[in-house]
């Protein structure tokens, strides 16, 4: 396979339904400068500005939905586990603080520096299996926040009572 009928394979996966090779949205051309860079590597260094900011639900935009859905998952896990462990053990509190928020600071740099990445090898794996659906997907990152926050308020509502 050539570069070019990779580049064209790239660009029916990721382009939206609006668009056309003569008229490119720009974050379809950023996308396809990213390939021209690196070309069919497994793995890259690329900064991405919303997988630091957004990292799952960037994620879920942006169909990666199984490795999207799974660390929101373990997000929330981790999230409701802290809050868990303030209720049972409140004097071990000012030790977790630091762990969690270095834990976090680590989690997004990650998501900003292999995003691009990540997504890349999400996108191989669809032209391998000569998938046709292109663009992005907002309606499921909408799903998910709902999801979160309905999963955060019953949480709360458990623990909240806990904790009077």
């Amino acid at each position: 396979m050539t570069d070019q009928q990779t580049k064209q394979d790239y660009f029916r996966i990721i382009h939206k339904y609006t668009e056309s090779e003569e008229k490119i949205s720009s974050s379809t051309q950023y996308y396809l400068k990213i390939f021209e860079k690196f070309g069919n590597k497994y793995f890259f260094i690329q900064w991405n500005w919303a997988a630091f900011f957004f990292g799952p639900y960037w994620m879920l935009y942006r169909r990666v939905y199984g490795l999207g859905i799974a660390l929101l998952a373990f997000i929330n896990i981790m999230m409701h586990l802290y809050e868990f462990k303030e209720v049972v053990f409140p004097e071990s509190g000012r030790y977790y603080h630091g762990l969690f928020f270095v834990f976090g600071i680590m989690w997004v740099c990650y998501f900003g520096l292999f995003g691009n990445a990540i997504y890349f090898r999400s996108l191989r794996k669809r032209i391998a299996r000569e998938e046709s659906f292109g663009g992005t997907d907002g309606v499921i990152v909408i799903l998910m926040l709902l999801i979160t926050v309905l999963i955060g308020m019953l949480f709360d509502g458990v623990w909240g009572a806990t904790k009077q």
